[in-house]
């Protein structure tokens, strides 16, 4: 009783988020196509994927295979901090950094492949087997 009159919730609540789908290459990713409002005695935030589980902004747009000409693409790998855990999109440091990032004579793409409780290592097994 403590706990769910001091946490406005069972722990189970909190810990078994339906944000998560396994994957053959590092055990689980986010889910795609994810649109889900969490919401906790700490924060509230909106959190959307793309079809290939990436954390996006609400527009979800899919990354295509073919990189454009004249493009450098850089991709974010690491844990729930560069997944952006308890914060909007706007708000994490992938995101400031793509707003920010200029090369003259080239267009940026950035990626935020952040999961939270995943290290950047499983991550790599991911993207060597894409």
């Amino acid at each position: 009783m403590f706990y769910l009159i001091s946490n406005n919730g069972l722990l189970f609540e909190r810990v078994a988020l339906p944000l998560y789908e396994s994957d053959p290459h590092r055990g689980y990713k986010m889910k795609s196509n994810l649109n889900y409002a969490h919401t906790t005695n700490e924060f509230s935030v909106k959190y959307y994927t793309n079809v290939q589980g990436l954390r996006t902004d609400s527009s979800r747009k899919a990354i295509s295979e073919d990189k454009p000409e004249n493009t450098y693409r850089v991709l974010f790998l690491g844990p729930s901090f560069t997944f952006g855990w308890g914060n909007n999109y706007e708000d994490i440091y992938p995101t400031i950094i793509s707003q920010n990032l200029r090369v003259p004579g080239k267009r940026i793409e950035t990626f935020n492949l952040g999961t939270p409780s995943q290290s950047a290592a499983m991550q790599l097994c991911w993207l060597k087997e894409i």
